[in-house]
């Protein structure tokens, strides 16, 4: 059973989304990576960290996952003593919503910053936290200018400085943090301008859309299975907690790499050609090698590079959060493409082949031709159908078939 399953069975009874529970797997392991792993572009380093943003209207399972999360990062066997000695801490930090940009600054210069000594003997040194924030309205309220501005400079993991009138400068070293945060696409239209979904904060989270919980089923607690599956998580973040230095991408992976960013796949080959996400695929490619790196370390806690195979992985799982992520955003609230590529999939499913013109034919009064393009991308990019040429025309197959 691989970790993501071990997540899954411990969550099996949760009602949030499968798309927000492997998200919060991800989310997980990239926290627990902390600044102490990283891959590269290039002279580049590629931190772990995410930004992550879950939206979806009340009750749809965005503060029970975040809480699961926070629950895991608690766990006893992930305590150590505090810098005081006096008391134990977290192993990984983490940040309550309510906490302030001082107050922020000031927690990782002093209780985040750790040093790790590398297997030459040279010394480490980083100050890496988890911000845990189930309303992301309560989290800017009245401070959204200030709050995003350190976003935006901690996202980017390096160095931070943080000005205060009684406290001075706080030089933070090596910052790293990781940030999930839930949230209604109603506040992000209400709180959200233009400048900021256009340029560099919203860019920078991955955004989780759905719009209800998987089921609706009443917790009656863990059962023991759930609490093998529990178990075996927190000792391999424990393995991964020792640590420390560049995973790079495997030569396969590298080539692969190279060959799709520098031919603008994932700028120009969109899933969603909605505007709103311009500056998200301009970004895509670090999210990306985010999500392959989190997905390479939660197979395996001895890997030493990333695999072909797990940054594959992680293209098709983006790939499936896109089609949805500009709904966070639409003024409407609803997109026909979210409504009617469920319906599309069955269609195709239970035909022995449609071609292109027919299935325009069948659905041009429910789509417009764009949005018909967008949700069969979305199928084929998810193996849900197939394409193939037969007589000469392009035709959409059954994936069993």
């Amino acid at each position: 059973m691989t970790m993501r399953d071990n997540w899954r069975l411990y969550l099996e009874d949760l009602e949030s989304p499968n798309l927000y529970i492997d998200w919060g797997f991800y989310f997980l392991i990239s926290s627990c990576l902390q600044r102490r792993l990283w891959t590269s572009q290039g002279i580049n380093a590629i931190y772990p960290n995410l930004f992550m943003l879950l939206v979806g209207p009340p009750a749809c399972g965005k503060s029970r996952l975040i809480s699961m999360i926070s629950d895991i990062l608690q766990d006893k066997e992930l305590l150590v003593m505090s810098k005081d000695k006096k008391q134990t801490a977290p192993l990984f930090p983490y940040a309550a919503d309510s906490i302030t940009a001082e107050a922020l600054s000031q927690y990782l210069a002093r209780e985040c910053t750790k040093i790790f000594t590398l297997e030459d003997g040279t010394d480490y040194v980083h100050a890496s936290c988890t911000m845990l924030v189930e309303e992301l309205g309560v989290f800017l309220k009245k401070r959204t200018e200030d709050t995003v501005n350190m976003l935006n400079q901690l996202y980017d993991a390096r160095n931070y400085r943080y000005y205060t009138k009684k406290q001075g400068k706080d030089n933070v070293q090596n910052v790293c943090v990781s940030l999930v945060a839930g949230t209604t696409p109603s506040f992000i239209r209400e709180c959200f301008n233009e400048n900021l979904i256009s340029q560099g904060f919203t860019s920078r989270f991955v955004v989780v859309y759905q719009e209800q919980p998987r089921f609706l089923r009443q917790f009656t607690g863990f059962e023991d299975k759930h609490m093998k599956a529990r178990a075996a998580l927190v000792q391999h973040i424990k393995k991964l907690s020792k640590r420390c230095g560049p995973i790079p991408m495997s030569k396969k992976c590298a080539a692969y790499h190279k060959e799709r960013y520098e031919s603008g796949s994932y700028i120009n080959n969109r899933i969603n050609s909605s505007p709103k996400l311009d500056m998200y695929y301009a970004r895509k490619n670090i999210h990306l090698q985010k999500l392959a790196l989190a997905m390479q370390m939660g197979k395996s806690a001895e890997s030493t590079e990333i695999e072909l195979k797990s940054f594959k992985e992680a293209e098709k799982f983006i790939a499936e959060t896109e089609i949805f992520m500009h709904l966070s955003y639409d003024l409407t609230g609803r997109n026909v493409i979210h409504e009617f590529t469920r319906k599309l999939a069955d269609y195709v499913q239970n035909s022995d082949g449609v071609s292109h013109k027919r299935l325009w034919l069948d659905w041009h009064s429910d789509l417009k031709k764009d949005e018909l393009e967008a949700a069969l991308e979305f199928l084929l990019q998810t193996d849900q159908i197939v394409a193939a040429k037969e007589g000469g025309k392009l035709v959409y197959l059954p994936k069993s078939r």
